[in-house]
């Protein structure tokens, strides 16, 4: 989509400059000294962390002011774009009063979790009963905050609490959030440098995992009626708020 739109602007005489936001490095940036991609998250992360001769690009300001357009935008846009369909735009409005887009909410939302849930982050991560996750993950992939303002937070509060004794608890919560981002930073490394992984699994030894096709069992676990509590409550969780803890995700 990106090199299409690119394209399209070039063959109209629009110059197109492109600028990374998405992560904190490109995949073919972070290579092994032969030049190939890392096979582990371990040694991905530690190369990352130790080994790369610069950091992420600061993240840019946002322009004072933006010139105005020419002609003035009549109508209700949003609905002349048919983004939803009557049914799509039904099951989402009830998740109106869980979510605020835009990047002030994500600031605020960053600023809850940095000062009030971080310092226990690293005993209560896994715990799926305890709201102590970011909630970050829709702000980051709609570039409502980046990626590389959250490493540099990070990365400052560390060197205060290093430089004062009784802070172990927070600088190992500080060193596990800051994990969090190298996996998400890695589930974008492997699909690029590994494409198929979209369809079908990274080792190809799982290929031979035999699945099952009913139908009707999907629809019962896609509706939380498996019979099994955790993850009917994972799935009752996700439809009713659009979120449910990572750890949830993997069953």
């Amino acid at each position: 989509k990106d090199k299409g739109i690119r394209t399209l602007l070039q063959s109209m005489n629009v110059r197109v400059e492109s600028f990374g936001a998405d992560l904190m490095y490109e995949p073919w940036e972070i290579l092994d000294e032969k030049g190939a991609p890392f096979a582990t998250f371990k040694t991905f992360w530690e190369h990352v962390t130790t080994k790369m001769p610069y950091e992420p690009f600061l993240p840019m300001h946002g322009p004072i002011a933006l010139p105005a357009v020419d002609e003035s935008v009549n109508g209700n846009v949003e609905g002349s774009l048919d983004i939803l369909t009557k049914e799509e735009r039904e099951t989402c409005d009830h998740l109106k009063d869980k979510w605020l887009p835009g990047s002030d909410s994500a600031v605020q939302i960053w600023n809850e979790f940095l000062y009030k849930k971080m310092p226990f982050f690293k005993e209560q991560k896994a715990t799926v009963y305890s709201d102590c996750t970011s909630k970050l993950s829709p702000h980051l992939h709609y570039g409502e905050i980046s990626v590389s303002s959250i490493y540099f937070v990070l990365k400052t509060m560390r060197q205060q609490l290093s430089a004062t004794a009784g802070n172990e608890r927070q600088i190992k919560s500080n060193d596990a959030f800051m994990k969090q981002l190298g996996y998400r930073e890695y589930s974008r490394y492997i699909l690029f440098h590994n494409p198929f992984t979209h369809e079908r699994p990274l080792l190809e030894h799982l290929c031979a995992v035999p699945w099952s096709y009913d139908q009707d069992l999907f629809k019962c676990w896609q509706q939380g009626c498996t019979g099994f509590p955790l993850i009917d409550a994972a799935m009752q969780q996700l439809w009713s708020t659009g979120w449910c803890h990572n750890r949830l995700r993997y069953l």
